[in-house]
């Protein structure tokens, strides 16, 4: 296929989906489906969540597992309202009955792991 050409974007998934909807890209592995409808989708993997924080931070959660409760008011940095990790994690929260505590929006995945 010497016609082709490949054209690579790094971002966050409301954004790549946001692209794809547009039509300006042709294929996104991105984390949660949204508006599939209109796609082929295979699923990769699925994954684990993780928070991370600094050891030395108040009501830092401890242990192997964390539950929703335990992130009280934590100061959280997330992804924009766009990004479907934000919107699975905001539905997460809902279910619980808490409101996080969010103090920065980050839909860059190096400022995001640098902010933190």
């Amino acid at each position: 296929y010497p016609d082709i050409q490949l054209h690579l974007i790094e971002m966050l998934s409301g954004h790549l989906a946001t692209q794809l909807n547009a039509r300006q890209i042709d294929l996104a592995v991105l984390f949660q489906l949204e508006g599939g409808k209109r796609w082929s989708v295979t699923p990769l993997l699925d994954e684990k969540l993780f928070v991370i924080c600094s050891p030395h931070l108040p009501d830092a959660p401890q242990g192997p597992r964390v539950q929703m409760a335990d992130l009280g008011q934590l100061p959280l940095v997330m992804p924009s309202a766009q990004h479907g990790l934000r919107s699975t994690l905001m539905a997460a929260f809902e279910r619980s009955g808490l409101t996080p505590n969010i103090i920065m929006e980050v839909d860059g995945l190096a400022v995001l792991m640098n902010a933190v």
